[in-house]
């Protein structure tokens, strides 16, 4: 088991020696199954493309109508796609199952789950990172102990689901550290860039914003040519984008209200590299100028550049340390279908992930200014 005060090089070489007496034969066992796998993916991309040729050669004498020969075609490309797509799949999920779980022994008692509930979401909504969802799902995920911390990791998505269209509002890795300390203090740290991530995933987004101001260009377009209109009616069914808007803006607000915020106050700091960055807030400024060390900030930020995180956020509530990283990036792989099982460079990288997470908790115990007592004694003093 690693030493909890090692450092990164530290735990590579402790891991490399557990890997070579633990994992070394099972990955040896697993590259046998991928290379069944990657046989069996090429079997499916030859047989369905020589399918579809055959269907072009049938077409091209005439066998075949249009109509028909787009439909077979279609299905044909759809069928392979999914096929070839499964066996990556496939040996991604089932070499996850028995692998992960004798990684995460090297730490501790760990259990890891390929495909679970969340058990996340009262402490999503105690965060205060996310204003509202209605839906959400777990991908795979692993929870345990360390150094007397309680850790769940998830790679989880959260929605607003609709009739047509789900508004994702969250899609990457979230990170709960519960220190086992209670009390009301509350420090939320708001990433500026995580907007650029929340309009890729949601390009309907883009196009409810151009329908609210294309009716403000037309109606200037229309003042400008020939002044005020007599009438108004035919401008009416382009307001309908701003009564959607307003609904919307209502029933936000309505939400706010029944679930007010804690963390209110906006923290002003003196590393205005850090403020380009974040926005704080918080219902105790005491408490996040012990908690945002420069330090720790390090460690948030090597978390957000492990994980290819395009924004990471976080918050500090009840004892607990909720960490959002935005990223589509699938988390912990240490095997591809493209790749021999045995080459150990994709081991080294989750590694070094996990150590990132672990040392969060090293860094806080070493601070001591997460614990009430201390803060208590600050403030009275």
């Amino acid at each position: 088991m690693v030493n909890k005060t090692a450092t990164l090089a530290e735990t590579q070489a402790q891991f490399k020696q557990y890997y070579q007496q633990n994992l070394q034969k099972t990955y040896e066992k697993l590259e046998i199954k991928r290379r069944k796998y990657f046989k069996k993916f090429w079997l499916y991309l030859f047989a369905y493309t020589a399918l579809l040729f055959v269907i072009f050669a049938i077409h091209d004498k005439g066998y075949i109508g249009q109509d028909w020969f787009s439909n077979i075609a279609a299905v044909v490309i759809i069928a392979g796609c999914i096929a070839v797509y499964m066996q990556i799949r496939n040996y991604r999920d089932d070499t996850k199952n028995v692998s992960m779980r004798k990684v995460l022994s090297f730490w501790g008692n760990f259990s890891y789950h390929n495909s679970c509930s969340s058990s996340h979401p009262k402490n999503i909504k105690s965060s205060e990172l996310f204003a509202y969802y209605n839906c959400e799902e777990t991908d795979e995920s692993f929870s345990g102990s360390y150094s007397g911390t309680s850790i769940n990791v998830a790679e989880q998505e959260l929605r607003i689901k609709g009739n047509k269209h789900d508004i994702y509002i969250f899609r990457g890795v979230l990170i709960l550290l519960d220190f086992q300390k209670k009390y009301n203090r509350k420090t939320v740290v708001i990433s500026k860039g995580r907007w650029w991530g929340f309009i890729k995933n949601n390009p309907l987004f883009i196009i409810t914003l151009s329908l609210l101001v294309a009716p403000l260009f037309f109606a200037g377009y229309i003042f400008l040519e020939s002044g005020l209109p007599s009438d108004w009616g035919y401008l009416y069914p382009l307001l309908i984008p701003f009564g959607a808007f307003l609904f919307v803006a209502i029933i936000y607000f309505i939400y706010r209200h029944y679930n007010p915020k804690k963390a209110t106050q906006k923290v002003v700091l003196e590393d205005l590299s850090f403020l380009r960055k974040w926005n704080v807030y918080t219902n105790n400024q005491i408490d996040a100028r012990y908690i945002l060390t420069p330090h720790f900030m390090e460690k948030i930020v090597e978390i957000k550049r492990l994980f290819h995180g395009h924004a990471v956020d976080f918050s500090f509530f009840g004892g607990k340390l909720l960490i959002a990283v935005h990223t589509n990036k699938d988390m912990f792989e240490t095997t591809s279908l493209f790749r021999r099982a045995t080459d150990y460079r994709p081991m080294a990288e989750v590694v070094e992930q996990l150590h990132s997470i672990f040392s969060v908790i090293d860094v806080i115990k070493a601070q001591k200014n997460i614990s009430s007592e201390n803060i208590n004694a600050k403030t009275n003093g």
